[in-house]
């Protein structure tokens, strides 16, 4: 009994060494457009006082993302979307306490750039201003006026 017991042990552990995981093959883990969007608009820096920091940090995590093949459509959409908001934000508080500045006028230009790429995104995946703020964990509601205001003034001319 106890040989037949050392024999299947030993056939066990030979078996399982021809079943053993490939430790080269790839490793792919499949996002989904809510965590890519998430993703890209998390990226945007948070608390940034200064335009120009702002909008070469922005351009850098594109950048960034690019040259590592982490470029998809939802991270393009996130980021493209949270840097509208925050450039059109800074941008008011910086003309409300220094004035129509080249930064600002720089600031109000890329974020109109910025607002054109996320809704050309946006509108090939079918989501509206509500999904796109869940996915990008941002408050609709707060954000509801900013969609009213640039929604009208960007409406295609007829």
């Amino acid at each position: 009994m106890k040989k037949i017991l050392l024999i299947m042990t030993m056939l066990t552990c030979m078996m399982s060494v021809c079943f053993a995981a490939d430790l080269d093959q790839p490793m792919v883990k499949v996002p989904t457009l809510r965590s890519e969007i998430y993703r890209g608009s998390s990226s945007v820096p948070i608390g940034e006082d200064d335009i120009l920091r702002l909008e070469t940090s922005i351009f850098d995590i594109i950048k960034y993302n690019e040259q590592n093949n982490k470029n998809t459509d939802g991270f393009y959409l996130g980021i493209y979307f949270k840097a509208w908001i925050s450039l059109d934000d800074l941008a008011d508080i910086t003309e409300k306490y220094y004035g129509n500045t080249n930064k600002v006028i720089s600031a109000r230009n890329t974020s109109l750039s910025f607002y054109h790429l996320y809704t050309k995104i946006q509108v090939q995946y079918q989501l509206d201003d509500k999904s796109l703020c869940d996915a990008a964990h941002l408050d609709y509601d707060s954000l509801k006026p900013k969609f009213d205001k640039w929604h009208d003034e960007n409406k295609p001319k007829q």
